[in-house]
């Protein structure tokens, strides 16, 4: 198990999705077999693949093509910077991305990532980017918790706005940017999440992976 999975979980959902039970999966899985040791234990887990289907066989994964990884709900596709994998393990009902920053498994206290949520639009979904954002600042602000906005990121040709929250968790101080895509059919939300110490350090990857992400019509 990848240490400090449950925090990342919780982190790493999203503003739509923060106020869901979180899980911690049961297995670490990236797109070519990966032997990883856990920290804590000592013992090995391996890693599936990311062929598109699930143990059961069911295509509900995410699929790698070289260094283009495509969500697990087939809306969307993007360029995997160096050094980050695709696992195709979700991480709750809704997460259709979900990539970590591999020399960070078993060295780091937070392993940095990105991971997406898709929500299907129910006619309860904010449909501008303040009504989101006033949704960010009530869910996920709080004591010691610093939400503001960062700069807007670009994908598609569109400026895409987003939120930066800055908390603690475990007793790790995390800082997590949060961007909004509203489609006809739904909102995606996409999140980079790193202990504060690393977040310049891969904030620039996480950009270039947001910003390559086309839609697949």
């Amino acid at each position: 198990m990848i240490r400090k999975l449950t925090a990342l979980t919780l982190v790493g959902l999203g503003v739509l999705t923060a106020c869901s039970d979180s899980e911690e999966t049961s297995d670490s899985t990236s797109p070519e077999k990966l032997e990883t040791r856990d920290p804590e234990t000592g013992s090995n887990t391996d890693s599936g693949n990311t062929d598109g289907t699930d143990d059961t066989g069911t295509e509900e994964t995410m699929v790698v093509e070289g260094d283009t990884a495509t969500s697990s709900d087939g809306r969307y596709s993007f360029t995997l910077s160096e050094g980050w994998q695709a696992y195709p393990a979700p991480l709750g009902d809704n997460v259709n991305i979900s990539v970590l920053l591999v020399a960070s498994v078993n060295n780091a206290e937070f392993v940095p990532n990105v991971v997406g949520t898709w929500l299907d639009d129910d006619g309860t979904l904010p449909e501008t980017y303040e009504d989101w954002a006033g949704q960010a600042e009530e869910v996920l602000g709080g004591e010691g918790v610093e939400v503001s906005e960062p700069d807007p990121i670009e994908i598609d040709g569109e400026s895409v706005r987003g939120v930066q929250v800055t908390q603690t968790v475990d007793g790790i101080d995390i800082v997590q940017v949060v961007y909004l895509l509203i489609a006809e059919d739904g909102v995606q939300e996409l999140a980079f999440a790193t202990a504060a110490e690393d977040f310049e350090t891969n904030i620039e990857d996480a950009k270039a992976m947001m910003e390559s992400m086309t839609a697949n019509n």
